[in-house]
């Protein structure tokens, strides 16, 4: 009779110790899983397009709207979508421009960019009010991507125009070239001068 209750209790000890075990592997597997899926999302926001967009000010001249791919991945099929009323606030040649572009896609590179002109200095000056709405979609690795944005062109920071280091080099340049052309000229001229003077001795040798 001790021994049927021995085996009884060891019995009950294995099946709670079972339960515990299996409790546990359970725990671990749901832990090991959304690791897992966690590692997975991690990987794919790495590895994907980030396309975001800013305002830009080219060659003193041109206002626009620049696409820039900040991720890691090519932005295939991008596609901008611009809102009717800005479109319609534009210039007469900048809106067919942008109506003629309408439907077109492009590719943006990692860490690449886009440029969309849309006004001059004069435009910004008198026609800023309709903000700069739109939409952009691009797709990569089979899936799509759509961001918004919008930017309120009158509420603008004032827009300083400053000289990039692709322009002081070559005003550096320019300057040097100058000073060299002084400088050959001065040295033709001693030239000249040093050849009339020895045809001159050798004359009145």
């Amino acid at each position: 009779m001790t021994s049927d209750w021995a085996m009884v209790f060891i019995t009950l000890v294995y099946v709670i110790a079972t339960i515990f075990i299996c409790w546990a592997n359970f725990k671990s597997a749901r832990v090991s899983k959304e690791q897992l899926i966690e590692m997975q999302k991690q990987f794919e926001e790495n590895n994907r397009p980030y396309v975001e967009v800013e305002f830009i000010f080219v060659k003193r001249a041109f206002y626009g709207l620049r696409f820039i791919n900040n991720g890691n991945v090519v932005a295939k099929n991008v596609s901008i979508e611009l809102s009717s009323d800005f479109i319609d606030s534009l210039e007469i040649s900048m809106k067919e421009m942008l109506i003629k572009q309408a439907g077109k896609k492009c590719i943006i590179g990692a860490h690449q960019s886009y440029d969309l002109h849309f006004g001059t200095c004069e435009y910004l000056k008198k026609n800023c009010k309709v903000p700069a709405d739109g939409k952009i979609t691009y797709f990569a690795n089979g899936k799509e991507y759509e961001e918004d944005f919008s930017i309120d062109l009158g509420n603008y920071m004032t827009i300083f125009s400053v000289s990039s280091d692709y322009e002081d080099m070559l005003e550096i340049v320019k300057k040097q070239n100058f000073v060299l052309e002084e400088i050959k000229q001065s040295i033709d001229n001693l030239s000249s001068n040093i050849i009339k003077t020895t045809k001159k001795e050798n004359e009145d040798i």
